[in-house]
C-alpha cells in the first residue's frame, strides 16, 4: 500500500476510528485476573512492598491499604509482586486504552462503562458503621481500578459478575482472613455486588506438608487461640475458604491444578459445555470428575491428585460440620452458604 492510498490513522473517519478502537478491546468473555489477597490493616508496616503494589485506594479503613494487590507469577522471584511480570491477567490486555487518547478512553467506556465502588460512612459516622453502598443498577456492571508501578498509573476492568479471581494469599504463612478480606475490598463486599467465582492455586505439597489438616484422625485445633493459628496457616486459609466464610460473598471455589494437561490422543473433550475462563495465552478450563476423558492429571500418587485433595476436605468439612463449637460461627456445606467447589487446568491458547 502506497502513501497515497494509505490514511493516517487521525484521517480516518471517526466512525472508522471508533470500530478500530472497539476492536482493540479484549473479546466479550468471562476473563481471568490474578491478584495478590492480603490483609492491608495488619500487615502494611510488615510488607511495605505490597502497599507500594496495592491497588490505588484505601481499604475499609482510611489509613489501611486496599486488600488486592498486584499478583505475584514470577516463578523466578515467587514473592515479589508485580503488574506486568508473567501475569497472566486478562485485565492487562486492554488496560493501556484507558489513558492512550481520548478517543480509546471512549472506547473502553462504551464497553465497560465507568463505575467504581465507594466507601461511605453511616450517619453514625464510626468505624463499625463503615457500609459499602454502590447503586443497585451497578451490581452487574464492569469495575474500573487503578494500579501503580514505577511510578506509572495504570487503569484495569474487571466484570465481578462473570469473570474469574485468581487470589494468591499473601502474609505469615501465606494466610488471610477471608471475612476481613472482604471487607477491605470494595468489589468482593457482600452488600449488593454480584458473587464472583473466587480461585486458588493448588499447592502439591499440602497433600504431604499439613499435619493437622490431611492426615486422617487429625483435628482442627478447637481451642480459639489455636483456632486462630490454624486460621493463620497456608492450609487452614484454604479451608475455610470452602466454608461459608468465603460463601458469604463468593459463588464459586475453583482450585486450578497446573499439573493437569490435554491427553494428545483425544482430539476434543467438549470444551464448549466447559466453565471457561480466558487468561493471556491461556484458558482455564473446568474440568469434571477423575472419570473425566482426555486428561492427563500429572500427580505421582493417587492420593496427591486434585480430586484426592478434594475428597479429603469433603471429610473434614463434614466431619466439622458436626462440631458444635465450629457451627456456632462458620456453616459448612451443603448449606447454601457455602461456595460450590470446582477444579480448573491451564491450557495453552492454540
Amino acid at each position: 500500500m502506497t502513501l497515497i492510498t494509505f490514511h493516517p490513522f487521525v484521517r480516518l473517519p471517526r466512525e472508522l476510528r471508533d470500530l478500530i478502537w472497539d476492536a482493540a478491546i479484549r473479546p466479550d468473555v468471562p476473563s481471568a485476573h490474578f491478584f495478590t489477597a492480603w490483609d492491608g490493616v495488619s500487615n502494611a508496616h510488615k510488607f511495605p512492598i505490597m502497599v507500594e503494589f496495592s491497588v490505588a485506594g484505601r481499604g475499609v479503613r482510611s489509613t489501611a491499604p486496599c486488600g488486592l494487590a498486584a499478583p505475584r507469577c514470577n516463578s523466578a522471584e515467587p514473592e515479589r509482586p508485580s503488574w506486568f511480570d508473567n501475569n497472566p491477567s486478562v485485565y492487562m490486555e486492554d488496560s493501556g486504552l484507558w489513558t492512550a487518547c481520548k478517543e480509546s478512553r471512549e472506547a473502553m467506556i462504551r464497553r465497560f462503562g465507568n463505575h467504581k465502588v465507594a466507601y461511605q460512612k453511616s450517619p453514625e459516622d464510626s468505624e463499625a458503621g463503615v457500609e459499602y453502598l454502590k447503586p443497585p443498577e451497578f451490581n452487574d456492571a464492569p469495575a474500573t481500578g487503578t494500579m501503580i508501578q514505577n511510578g506509572k498509573i495504570q487503569y484495569f476492568t474487571v466484570c465481578p459478575s462473570t469473570d474469574l479471581f485468581c487470589l494468591q494469599p499473601f502474609g505469615e504463612h501465606k494466610a488471610v482472613c477471608w471475612k476481613g478480606f472482604e471487607e477491605d475490598v470494595p468489589i468482593f463486599n457482600e452488600l449488593g455486588s454480584p458473587k464472583p467465582n473466587i480461585a486458588l492455586e493448588l499447592n502439591p505439597s499440602w497433600m504431604d506438608d499439613d499435619p493437622n489438616f490431611l492426615k486422617r484422625g487429625r483435628r482442627v485445633p478447637k481451642y480459639y487461640w489455636a483456632l486462630g493459628l490454624y486460621y493463620r496457616s497456608e492450609m487452614g486459609c484454604t479451608f475455610y475458604a470452602a466454608t461459608d466464610i468465603l460463601g458469604r460473598w463468593a459463588s464459586k471455589l475453583w482450585f486450578i491444578d497446573y499439573r493437569i494437561r490435554r491427553d494428545p490422543e483425544f482430539a476434543s473433550v467438549g470444551d464448549k459445555w466447559r466453565t471457561t475462563f480466558q487468561g493471556r495465552g491461556c484458558k482455564f478450563i473446568e474440568i469434571y470428575d477423575r472419570l473425566d476423558p482426555g486428561w492427563i492429571w500429572g500427580h505421582d500418587r493417587p492420593e496427591t491428585s486434585i480430586h484426592g485433595f478434594l475428597e479429603r476436605l469433603d471429610e473434614k468439612l463434614e466431619e466439622y460440620s458436626q462440631d458444635t463449637f465450629l457451627s456456632e460461627w462458620i456453616t459448612f456445606p451443603p448449606r447454601e452458604d457455602a461456595p460450590r467447589i470446582g477444579i480448573l487446568a491451564c491450557i495453552p491458547d492454540d
